[in-house]
């Protein structure tokens, strides 16, 4: 991968996730046919088996009606300048780490207090800051950095400070995410020979200790510890196919003692990308990205199901770009949309869709139903 698409990927623009959608990851990385490939559009139909039920899909993409979820959404941030993106919340809910680069070019770090309006920038580089991940405990943020010259990952005060470097590879690390116990991180990184993402688990107090866990990219560790098989805690990522378009799905594995269980398949569509993937505080839900792969238009929805991948429901709808999501305790969903035409932090109330989907009177749809 070369440093412009890197750099694309690690600011975590619109348009660099909708090529990640779209691209597969196979030998060569982000090759020029995805690289160069427009940003999806919009599904505007949906199966007839789902059509009476709002925002709930049993087989294929979103129903005509899921467009009157993103009435729910509010902003965060409303920068007129630059974007906002790459949203953390601290496991209380009470603030967010975002990357910006509303004062700057490249991008830095910044925390906002939910219900304020100041702005604390904790980072002040000439080089890029991005993909914050808040410790467990709210004291520590991860986060990438290209300041040595490639993208590697660091840990710093969530108040700001001097960061400590974790890795130091010649290919991009990138997205890092916390153990629920706040030791270790998990974070993706493109391998050198095959040019595939790969995921890797690095000790967040010894950094010499790191190992390879499997193959996939962007990567969330379940905040709730044990929810895999055997007392395993559980990762969600999103994977390609590796056949026709490549476009990626949303899989999951479990790690125990510092082994990885085989992958898990979790939601995947025929003609759209499933991508961005993030937990609910309880471990039960994950909300993604599906940003649809025929390329007439650059719109991306939100959508949750059950880690039994047995219904799913849009959280957004409408013309815009609406990716990178994360859960906060409160059961908001923060994400990064252009809404405004620039792009910024908005939420939405994902108990407040459920609700309204339950209220529609229409039985659940569950994936695989023949009802």
């Amino acid at each position: 991968m070369d440093r412009r698409t890197a750099t694309r990927l690690a600011t975590g623009s619109l348009a660099a996730a909708a090529v990640v959608a779209a691209a597969g990851c196979g030998v060569g990385g982000f090759g020029e046919r995805s690289a160069s490939k427009a940003a999806p559009a919009e599904r505007t139909s949906s199966p007839s088996e789902v059509e009476s039920i709002p925002g709930l899909i049993a087989r294929g993409g979103p129903s005509p009606s899921v467009g009157s979820f993103g009435a729910n959404a509010s902003p965060f941030t409303e920068g007129q300048v630059g974007a906002d993106f790459d949203p953390s919340v601290s496991p209380d809910g009470r603030f967010v780490v975002f990357a910006s680069t509303r004062h700057r070019e490249t991008p830095d770090l910044y925390l906002k207090r939910v219900g304020g309006s100041v702005l604390t920038q904790l980072t002040d580089e000439s080089s890029s800051e991005v993909m914050p991940a808040i410790s467990p405990d709210g004291k520590r943020v991860a986060f990438v950095s290209d300041r040595n010259g490639s993208w590697d990952l660091y840990v710093m005060p969530v108040t700001g400070g001097r960061p400590v470097q974790l890795t130091r590879d010649s290919s991009p690390d990138l997205h890092p995410s916390w153990s629920p116990d706040g030791t270790r991180i998990v974070f993706c990184r493109q391998g050198r020979s095959s040019g595939r993402w790969e995921l890797w688990v690095v000790d967040a107090d010894n950094p010499s200790v790191s190992r390879y866990i499997g193959e996939g990219l962007l990567p969330r560790w379940c905040p709730v510890p044990g929810t895999g098989t055997n007392g395993g805690d559980r990762i969600v990522y999103q994977r390609p196919r590796d056949r026709d378009d490549g476009a990626y799905g949303v899989w999951m594995m479990d790690v125990a003692g510092g082994e990885a269980g085989a992958p898990m398949h979790l939601v995947s569509l025929p003609d759209a990308a499933c991508i961005n993937p993030s937990w609910s505080p309880d471990g039960r839900h994950v909300v993604y990205s599906v940003v649809p792969t025929d390329g007439a238009s650059a719109s991306g929805q939100l959508w949750m199901t059950d880690v039994e991948g047995s219904w799913r429901v849009a959280l957004t709808g409408g013309p815009w770009r609406d990716h990178l999501p994360v859960w906060a305790s409160d059961g908001r969903v923060y994400f990064v949309s252009d809404r405004t035409g620039t792009e910024s932090i908005w939420s939405v109330d994902a108990g407040r869709v459920l609700a309204s989907a339950a209220e529609s009177g229409a039985p659940v749809a569950r994936v695989g139903s023949d009802d």
